[in-house]
């Protein structure tokens, strides 16, 4: 028996994840836990918001590498949706601009995808269904490290301007930008000028390329399949038994 049983009934689990290698493993592992009632997976950002809007889970488990987006922008919009769910990120990346956005992305929690997985797993579920939050030591070892740079770059910028980061590093004019986030065009191209001249860049492929070599965009390669030190991932992997 695991420890860290939720005490108060079957918690409702959402899980949004492209990877239907990972969505199988993880849906046999919930099956196996009484305290959890798996709700089932969405393979994109869009059908996921759908799902949750409709079934209402308490918690979403959230990888952050999806096909129609990125998953702190879809973060974002989870926290505003009717009777929000509690968001615990399950992921591989670890990268700067993945630590920087974590808090304002409103995430309750974050794992990283590697083997044997389901005690940690086990005991975010019961953290979160009690109104806590979960980092394990070395989520919070790596935070702590990000932080304690004086030249991190979120220290500069506003939680606005990381989150305009990505559509801006990937090429979006002002126009497509305003479009999808429902501001203004001259907002946005505040806000890029602003960024601009906070990180001492000239021009917008300036930016492109700082926000690619800080892993604000996707290089092009699946993230989803590698460990915290960039080994190979398989659901094979990932152990199922507590």
């Amino acid at each position: 028996m695991c420890a860290d049983k939720i005490p108060s009934g079957p918690v409702t689990v959402f899980h949004i994840e492209d990877d239907p290698f990972c969505s199988d493993v993880i849906a046999r592992l919930l099956s196996k836990w009484p305290e959890i009632l798996y709700l089932g997976s969405a393979a994109s950002g869009r059908e996921g918001l759908a799902q949750c809007r409709k079934m209402r889970p308490q918690i979403v488990l959230l990888d952050l590498g999806l096909p129609d987006g990125d998953g702190l922008r879809l973060a974002h919009e989870l926290r505003w949706i009717d009777h929000p769910p509690r968001l615990l990120v399950f992921s591989a990346r670890h990268d700067e601009a993945t630590l920087a956005r974590l808090r304002p992305s409103g995430v309750a929690g974050l794992i990283w995808k590697a083997p044997d997985v389901a005690h940690a797993l086990r005991r975010a579920f019961a953290a979160l269904a009690a109104g806590r939050e979960f980092f394990p030591p070395d989520v919070l070892a790596a935070l702590r490290q990000f932080t304690s740079s004086p030249n991190a770059f979120f220290k500069i910028l506003s939680n606005r301007e990381l989150n305009l980061i990505p559509l801006l590093g990937e090429g979006l004019s002002d126009a497509q930008i305003a479009e999808k986030i429902g501001v203004g065009e001259a907002t946005v191209h505040s806000h890029r000028q602003s960024i601009l001249r906070k990180l001492s860049l000239h021009r917008t492929p300036d930016l492109m390329r700082w926000a690619l070599e800080k892993d604000f965009v996707s290089r092009g390669e699946p993230i989803a399949r590698e460990n915290l030190h960039g080994e190979s991932l398989s659901s094979r992997d990932i152990q199922l038994n507590c």
